[in-house]
């Protein structure tokens, strides 16, 4: 059996704030281990409704009118557009480190001022920065990635 999944859109800091305090205490109160996740970047909603639209023209001109699966999880498709790549409103860079040996190279490695955000996780450090040109230097990154929130 698939746990129930919880989306939630916010539109600000206040609204992120409320979501994943909203969420924290759905985490709190289930008998699942659960785990809350954003998007590395931020989401442009108007890409998402064309690609939806898209989407819905694509299997509409595809289908038979008997065979109508693409509407019976509507929220599920929009969510599913919402997190494609190309509804993207920006792209950062993603590093995820083990070891403390992997994350001082991999700031050694770093532009000055790139970093967004360096914060701590179970095993290692996430390190999230803005894009630069990575060529000639030996990093392992991530382009549109889901962060571990709590």
């Amino acid at each position: 059996m698939q746990r129930k999944s919880y989306k939630k859109i916010s539109s600000g800091p206040e609204e992120w704030d409320a979501i994943v305090k909203e969420f924290s205490e759905i985490q709190e109160n289930s008998i699942y281990p659960l785990r809350i996740y954003a998007s590395v970047n931020e989401r442009c909603l108007k890409k998402a409704i064309h690609e939806f639209k898209k989407r819905q023209l694509a299997y509409d001109y595809g289908q038979t009118e008997a065979d109508q699966q693409f509407y019976t999880d509507l929220s599920e498709r929009f969510f599913s557009c919402i997190a494609a790549p190309v509804s993207r409103a920006e792209t950062q860079f993603f590093f995820d480190c083990d070891s403390e040996e992997e994350y001082e190279l991999c700031l050694d490695q770093l532009p000055e001022g790139v970093i967004i955000l360096d914060y701590p996780t179970k095993i290692g450090r996430h390190i999230i920065t803005k894009p630069f040109n990575p060529k000639g230097k030996n990093l392992a990154y991530h382009t549109d990635y889901m962060l571990f929130v709590k």
